[in-house]
């Protein structure tokens, strides 16, 4: 994952100011951009900007399932991989 630390900071201060709305829109953009992610790794490599994106897009769905479960940097290692494993299958 190439997030930065200032980076996970500004998505977690994101996620702790928004309401439950926002944070479920936040979720399905995340979503639908990994979706997107996905179609792309059946077609071709993906370039530095598209991996940069993706790996921004599956920190916010980490952090957020994180915030909510209250769970810690553990459980967020693990989601990481979880997330990418699920990208990379099929």
């Amino acid at each position: 994952m190439s997030v930065s630390i200032a980076e996970q900071d500004q998505i977690q201060a994101l996620i702790d100011s928004s309401s439950r709305e926002k944070r479920n829109e936040l979720r399905k953009a995340a979503n639908d951009a990994l979706a997107e992610f996905k179609v792309l790794f059946g077609v071709r490599i993906l370039n530095r900007a598209e991996r940069d994106g993706l790996d921004v897009q599956a920190e916010i769905l980490v952090r957020l399932d994180s915030t909510e479960l209250g769970k810690g940097a553990f459980y967020r290692t693990r989601r990481r991989f979880q997330i990418l494993r699920e990208l990379n299958s099929g």
